[in-house]
């Protein structure tokens, strides 16, 4: 048997305390919970379809819209090079800023940021928006949209060259794939 030293007694006693008080803390409400809203909150838009939580890192990642990526382009007519996904951070920044949002999360995703619908007191429901006034697509999961909803109104912009649906352009996760 290995003589090990002993640990000092105030050691002992806080480690004791802090597990105790890990213990009793509550989990975060969106840890494995089911749907649930997070209401009058204060973001910060990341890019096309990720806000974050203003003075934290969570991030909302809104539920079942794509928005192109940063560095992006896409083409006019005319073949003029434009940043595919401005269009989509300048909407939301419009709808967020000096605002406050309303989101009901749905879960989280792999990489630890919630999906959530999110409002503000202007526009009911931000993937919707952006779909429909053709600033992003519907999400879609293995070649099908998550959304019958949101899937229609993409046809809809898209038939009525909305927004993107003007240029030439790749679908976000195509051009995810090809970086």
């Amino acid at each position: 048997m290995l003589n090990m030293p002993a640990l000092p007694a105030s050691f002992a006693r806080s480690l004791a305390a802090a597990l105790i008080v890990a213990a009793l803390l509550p989990a975060p409400a969106y840890a494995g919970a089911g749907p649930f809203a997070l209401d009058n909150i204060s973001v910060e838009v990341v890019d096309g379809d990720t806000l974050r939580l203003v003075g934290s890192r969570q991030l909302i990642r809104l539920f079942g819209v794509d928005a192109c990526e940063f560095d992006q382009e896409a083409w006019t007519q005319e073949g003029q090079a434009v940043n595919c996904s401005s269009p989509a951070v300048k909407a939301l920044r419009l709808w967020t800023s000096h605002r406050r949002v309303s989101c009901l999360i749905r879960s989280t995703d792999r990489y630890g940021r919630l999906l959530g619908v999110c409002q503000s007191d202007q526009i009911a429901d931000f993937s919707a928006e952006l779909i429909a006034r053709g600033l992003a697509l519907a999400y879609r999961y293995r070649a099908r949209a998550v959304s019958a909803e949101y899937e229609q109104l993409e046809q809809q912009a898209k038939s009525e060259d909305r927004g993107l649906w003007e240029l030439a352009f790749d679908e976000p996760w195509i051009h995810r794939r090809q970086k």
